[in-house]
């Protein structure tokens, strides 16, 4: 009885884990599309003529900017970017070693109980 409870909460502490996982997996996903939108953004903005003037939006709005200013904003993004990217794939790590600690749990009691 103590080891059927046993394997029923570690296969609930498996299913958290897998879950963590996968929700960590699309905010990983998230931040790759938005690194790639930038960089595509920050160099449409960096081929245009330097004098230019260039709309960004706020909001509903757009508003006139130099392309200097927007350029040290894409850039300050996409450091930002990098950063979460880097906190999330140390994240992955961490709920795939759960995971598998999970899992190796659970095969060792169906192994010691047969």
């Amino acid at each position: 009885m103590v080891e059927q409870k046993l394997i029923g909460e570690t296969q609930r502490d498996l299913l958290t884990a897998v879950e963590q996982l996968r929700v960590c997996d699309r905010s990983l996903q998230l931040t790759k599309n938005q690194l790639a939108k930038t960089e595509i953004t920050l160099k449409a903005v960096e081929d245009r003529k330097a004098d230019s003037k260039i709309y960004r939006s706020i909001g509903r709005m757009f508003i006139q900017s130099n392309q200097q200013d927007i350029i040290v904003e894409l850039k300050d993004n996409i450091r930002s970017i990098t950063t979460e990217q880097g906190r999330y794939t140390e994240l992955k790590k961490t709920y795939e070693a759960k995971r598998d600690h999970y899992v190796k749990v659970l095969n060792d009691l169906s192994a010691s109980k047969q």
